[in-house]
């Protein structure tokens, strides 16, 4: 076990912001975790559970305690009707699709190169190219910090929704320490995304094409974090009702959008470039040239500096299009 104290967290978040936490906690043994409530150490403390840092702004120092958990084992069970994948918590996520994949495995394939590890991929619910990790969640387990008590959650607990679940609410009292999965034999590929399809092109469908196909399609649309510090998608896609679409369709003939059976998803970064984002390159902070909902750290700006940069946005586009943008990334 690691634990720091004032220690600066700049290399263990993707903007690369330069806060420190009052202490740091590194550890891949539940032993250690425990042996820290038994003391009371967390007791009257703020904390927060650091996964890859990938999708997190911090915008000031943290006046707490910040723990990583980075236990990484997994193991695959299979029965009569599809597979079992137990995973640690700290697992990196591709790590863990691949290991999917390397077990013929469908189902994740199209979550190919998110930088999340498997505990905050179940936190933040992370989802692309039409599959969430909600679609074959089974349940996992936590505990909680302050009493110590281990606790599994079902589904049905967690209250998935879009790019979000009930640890989001509560993430100050448990660490989720393994999260399930299960695949049944008869799932079937996802490829119904329009950027997908594109580059599937009638090809012979198999697990690596399609992850492959879309660690391309991510590297493309993606910066590298070290030349452009960024947490990647910062809003999630609004969703409209039918009634709204149809009004902003005819101002807007040419909207991006993506029906979702009971209600219209709209491309956040089609709102964005449509506010003119994109041609405004010329600061520390701005969003990046290839993709509009990436808001990249161009200059070594502050969290608070990227902070008021996204309220920038969130405000010309209520004011262009009366659509409230959200944040997807979790702002400490």
């Amino acid at each position: 076990m690691i634990i720091k104290q004032n220690y600066s967290i700049k290399s263990l978040n993707s903007f690369a912001v330069d806060i420190k936490a009052a202490y740091y906690i590194e550890t891949s043994d539940i032993s250690d975790i425990i042996s820290l409530i038994q003391q009371k150490f967390f007791n009257n403390k703020k904390f927060f559970i650091l996964g890859t840092g990938s999708n997190t702004l911090f915008t000031k120092d943290f006046e707490g305690i910040i723990i990583k958990y980075t236990a990484d084992n997994i193991q695959i069970t299979n029965d009569t009707d599809g597979t079992y994948c137990l995973a640690d918590s700290g697992m990196l996520w591709d790590d863990f699709v691949k290991i999917s994949i390397n077990n013929n495995i469908i189902g994740f394939e199209n979550l190919a190169k998110i930088p999340s590890s498997v505990g905050a991929a179940a936190v933040q619910n992370i989802g692309a190219y039409g599959r969430e990790q909600k679609d074959f969640f089974f349940y996992l387990e936590a505990i909680n910090l302050i009493t110590g008590e281990k606790k599994k959650f079902t589904k049905q607990d967690c209250c998935f929704e879009y790019r979000s679940s009930i640890f989001k609410n509560i993430s100050n009292k448990y660490l989720v320490l393994k999260v399930c999965y299960f695949f049944p034999k008869t799932n079937s590929y996802c490829i119904n995304y329009p950027d997908l399809q594109k580059e599937l092109n009638n090809k012979h469908l198999d697990l690596n094409l399609i992850y492959n196909i879309i660690s391309d399609i991510r590297h493309n649309k993606l910066p590298d974090i070290k030349e452009y510090p960024n947490a990647g998608s910062f809003f999630k896609n609004p969703i409209i009702s039918y009634d709204s679409f149809e009004l902003l369709k005819k101002e807007y003939p040419d909207i991006k959008f993506f029906d979702t059976g009971n209600a219209v998803k709209i491309p956040a970064a089609w709102l964005i470039e449509k506010c003119g984002w994109k041609n405004k390159q010329d600061s520390p902070v701005c969003v990046y040239e290839k993709h509009a909902l990436i808001i990249v750290n161009k200059n070594n700006a502050s969290g608070q500096d990227i902070y008021n940069f996204s309220q920038e946005i969130i405000n010309s586009v209520k004011q262009k299009f009366n659509i409230e943008l959200e944040p997807e990334v979790i702002i400490l």
